[in-house]
């Protein structure tokens, strides 16, 4: 009874934790579903100061919206145990950088070792202290160690634990053109096997390398059986058929190069095999520890293993092992598999590894197969204690849960796996269904390593391969060491397969927790019961919360205004309408997140301005395009519109009002349905939040009724177009629609945790200057220069200056060159303007904007401060205020390219538009 007191107090400790988690998540207190907690727009910063909070900003996962994508601000925060040495990777050090040539040297030493020689050529794009040499070490091997390294120029700091090198020097800084030449020692790279001892080496860089140099020199006195140099892809399980490398060979040298470029996803393999001889034991006993001294008494001669795959995916199993035992020995045995994570197939050249957790394998044994007690776990016992010989056993069994079900349906087949060191022949037959067509069916072939203790990554091999009707024979007799074992991954059509049904998967499943956990009945029962009480208690939880939220939704918004703040504004506007201003202002808010839910920004281009609108347009396009990803808004209920304070400078009037909200928010792969999307949205919560929205117009423009530019028509004229999708100029008086010139535009939306009442700092040279231009003021260079600073990242991530053509000077577009980096996770925390001169006939503005982004798959996102000239003749008439400049001709948007003609109107185009333009780009 003892055990199962055990198993009933863990089932206890278990529920208590599962209820507990389940009461905080029933807590009305949350954070704004989809952007985080305190992160501010990036837009323009009138009335909204705090930008020293944006550096300190609250912690959690990285979250999505309209109003910011929001991310880690603070620099390269980490959950992972390099957390601690990642943020100073970030500060002194860069990973953001191309290869231009790569060169290697391994040179293998007698005591299984091998001394590595690198030289690295890049081009920093500003000045850095140096670079770190990233170690994928994932695809490398468990035993694989970085030591004494150095280098001859450079200072080496070797972080392999975490999986990198600083090569550089933190006293100075350079930039330009680089060769940084490393050298370290690898122990791990050599590893006994079959058919001998095997080089297996993986350059594991994650960069982009335009050409790359390999030479491998042998022991003296020794030469290689075999050398295979390939180039393979870096993330375990992409469906991408490996490249052969041609080589050259002199005795105890071989040398290849590689003129094609290398890609950040794609890896460079070389396996070279020694004599079976040539190593003793004891060179890698002081690698991989001494119980590789240890005699084998079992070796398994040969594995045939008869596969049966069923049109419901239930996979039958017959397995023959014929075994070699040397000397007397106990039970003999093998392994079932463990819960395992596969890679995405069907994005071999993205870069991405996004991941699923499959299922166990679950196995269903045959009663001949295996008797009483023979399993325990995941051990599968064969035989009791056997005599020298040989011994043949039989397996038998079912299993359910070895395919995925995507664009690339696969079904895998993992022979279990031994723990003797020495395998021989394996032959794999597998039988389709009568539906399959072998025409349509690839097959590949995998090693890997399942025992924890594992020395030699998973690697793709060749494999003779031949067909009998419904039947794929396989054989592979390269051999397998330790705890190796095949996979054989079988890509085919889905059409024809269907599932096994509730009940036959869950006999299986029951199956499987009878023979490897021993539970008994009332055991199962008592975990059932448990679950159905916890799933009763979530429902009725869910039922009362959106039952709850169903009233709440029924009840009246509530509007606040403070009558000092309308009375200010109706000295200057006695039309102004609070009920009128606040009707529009929900609309708006309304408008925007429908806009960012369908992924196109363009409806609401007529009542935002220039730095809103290029902002979420470039921020979707990212999302949508690069990241594949799609943040969806739902069910949005405004619950109270307060206006909470005015600020007024010498030309504008900017109105901020608080808007508290519930929606349900979701960020799903762009990729889905609407109906999955839709269901996606349903299953969320709904999630309280507070945004400040700035509406900002200029000074003595008075209120309308008349006119109102949600239903298309002009603010200032009231014509209304035919065709009113991209029009942003008024087609009869010329007025450009969200200038700010006639009516509010929305300048900025800033969380309510960021947002602060408007400083009264005086910005250097701006008063004196204030008063000579229109445009020389706070709001609109804020919003210019968030509009040019997404354009410019933009351009850095296609690798093309065209987006920025129109907008900046000569002299910067002269010496910009986009290098095309991967970028994800960007967020701007604060947009500051600096200064304002007059330099002759024309004005320079200094603007520090403060943001951070992911520059590294699978990186935290590491923050960066630039400063951005802008500059703008004196005398310049800027028509379009806080509009983005468009068509002269029709207000239509202008091509992202240096296209001098109007795809809606056929109109000339200016070569540079009449506004601030970029000027420089200076890193703090």
């Amino acid at each position: 009874m003892n055990q199962y007191n055990g198993l009933l107090k863990k089932l206890g400790t278990v529920s208590t934790v599962i209820l507990f988690i389940i009461f905080i998540s029933r807590s009305d207190v949350y954070p704004r579903a989809g952007r985080g907690q305190s992160y501010r727009s990036g837009g323009s910063k009138s009335g909204s100061r705090s930008s020293s909070s944006s550096r300190s900003s609250s912690s959690g996962s990285p979250r999505r919206g309209p109003s910011v994508i929001v991310v880690p601000y603070s620099g390269s925060k980490s959950s992972s145990s390099s957390s601690s040495t990642s943020a100073k990777t970030y500060a002194h050090y860069t990973d953001a950088y191309d290869i231009g040539h790569y060169a290697v040297h391994l040179k293998v030493n007698p005591d299984a070792t091998v001394d590595v020689n690198e030289e690295i050529n890049v081009h920093l794009a500003s000045e850095e202290n140096g670079i770190t040499r990233k170690f994928d070490l994932e695809s490398q091997y468990m035993k694989w160690f970085v030591t004494k390294a150095s280098s001859t120029n450079w200072k080496v700091k070797n972080n392999y634990n975490n999986g990198y090198m600083e090569i550089g020097d933190e006293k100075h800084k350079v930039s330009g053109a680089r060769t940084y030449e490393i050298d370290y020692r690898v122990s791990g790279a050599i590893v006994p096997g079959k058919p001998g001892p095997t080089l297996l080496w993986r350059s594991g860089l994650t960069k982009k390398i335009m050409g790359t140099s390999i030479m491998v020199q042998a022991p003296l006195g020794m030469s290689f059986e075999s050398i295979e140099v390939r180039i393979v892809p870096a993330v375990p399980y992409r469906e991408f058929k490996p490249e052969i490398i041609e080589f050259k060979s002199a005795g105890p040298q071989f040398t290849a190069y590689i003129k094609r470029e290398i890609k950040s996803w794609e890896t460079i393999e070389i396996r070279a095999v020694f004599p079976e001889k040539f190593y003793k034991k004891e060179a890698f006993a002081a690698i991989f520890g001494k119980g590789i001294l240890k005699d084998e008494t079992v070796a398994i001669e040969n594995i045939t293993h008869r596969v049966k795959i069923n049109s419901d995916r239930i996979i039958d199993v017959k397995s023959e092992y014929t075994f070699n035992v040397k000397k007397d020995t106990g039970k003999i045995m093998v392994t079932a598999d463990a819960p395992y994570i596969i890679s995405d197939p069907d994005s071999p050249g993205a870069v991405t590894d996004e991941k699923w957790r499959k299922p166990a394998y679950y196995w269903s044994f045959k009663k001949k197969s295996i008797s009483g007690s023979n399993y325990s776990k995941n051990v599968i016992y064969l035989g009791d204690r056997v005599k020298p010989g040989q011994a043949k056993y039989n397996l038998e069994y079912s299993t359910w849960g070895t395919f995925y079900e995507g664009k690339s349906h696969f079904i895998d087949i993992l022979i279990p796996y031994t723990h003797y060191k020495e395998t021989g022949d394996i032959e794999l037959e597998v039988e389709f269904p009568q539906f399959a067509d072998k025409d349509g069916i690839r097959s590949e072939l995998f090693v890997e390593n399942r025992y924890k203790n594992q020395w030699l990554l998973m690697r793709s091999v060749d494999a003779g391969r031949s067909w009998e009707g419904k039947i794929l024979k396989v054989k592979f007799n390269e051999g397998l060491f330790g705890g190796q074992t095949v996979k054989l991954r079988l890509y085919m059509p889905d059409k024809g397969f269907t599932s096994p049904g509730f009940f036959k998967k869950g006999f299986i499943k029951a199956a499987n927790s009878w023979y490897f956990h021993s539970w008994r009945i009332f055991t199962s029962l008592a975990v059932v019961l448990v679950i159905a009480g916890i799933i009763a208690l979530v429902i009725i939880l869910r039922i009362r919360k959106r039952t709850r939220e169903a009233l709440e939704d029924a009840a009246p918004t509530e509007l606040a205004f403070s009558d000092d703040i309308l009375q200010r504004i109706q000295s200057e506007d006695p039309e102004f309408s609070i009920d009128h201003f606040y009707k529009r202002s929900g609309e708006i808010s309304e408008n925007i997140q429908r806009a960012w839910s369908d992924g196109n920004m363009l409806p609401v281009r007529n009542y935002v301005s220039q730095g809103i609108y290029s902002r979420y347009r470039l921020q979707l396009e990212l999302m949508m395009k690069d990241e594949g990803v799609q943040n969806i808004m739902g069910n949005y209920k405004i619950k109270k519109i307060s206006v909470i304070d005015i600020s007024t400078s010498l030309n504008y009037q900017t109105l901020h009002v608080s808007i508290s909200a519930k929606a349900r928010d979701v960020t799903v792969s762009a990729g889905l349905s609407a109906e999955e999307k839709k269901k996606a949205v349903d299953r969320a919560d709904s999630e309280p939040f507070t945004e400040i929205y700035s509406f900002t117009r200029k000074r003595g423009a008075k209120t309308d009724f008349s006119k109102d530019m949600m239903k298309g028509q002009c603010p200032n004229c009231g014509y209304v177009p035919d065709d009113f999708s991209a029009v942003n100029k008024c087609p009869s008086c010329g007025s450009v629609y969200n200038s700010g010139e006639y009516d509010w535009v929305l300048s900025e939306i800033t969380q309510e945790e960021e947002w602060s009442a408007a400083s009264a700092d005086e910005i250097d040279g701006l008063s004196g200057l204030e008063g000579k231009n229109l445009s020389i003021n706070r709001e609109i260079i804020e919003d210019r220069a968030s509009f040019l600073f997404w354009r410019w990242l933009y351009c850095r991530v296609r690798g093309t200056s065209l987006p920025l053509g129109r907008d900046a000077a000569p002299g910067f577009l002269s010496s910009f060159r986009p290098e095309g980096m991967y970028l994800a996770e960007a967020s701007v925390g604060a947009v500051d303007l600096e200064s304002v001169r007059l330099n002759d006939d024309s004005v320079t503005a200094k603007v520090l904007i403060l943001w951070s982004a992911s520059f590294l798959k699978n990186t935290e996102p590491g923050h960066r401060d630039h400063r951005f000239t802008l500059k703008m003749p004196l005398g310049m008439s800027n028509k379009f205020g806080l509009a983005d400049p468009s068509c002269p001709n029709c207000g239509a948007p202008l091509p992202e390219t240096d296209a001098v003609k109007c795809v809606y109107c056929g109109a000339d185009l200016p070569a540079v538009n009449n506004d601030w333009l970029l000027a420089g780009v200076e890193k703090v």
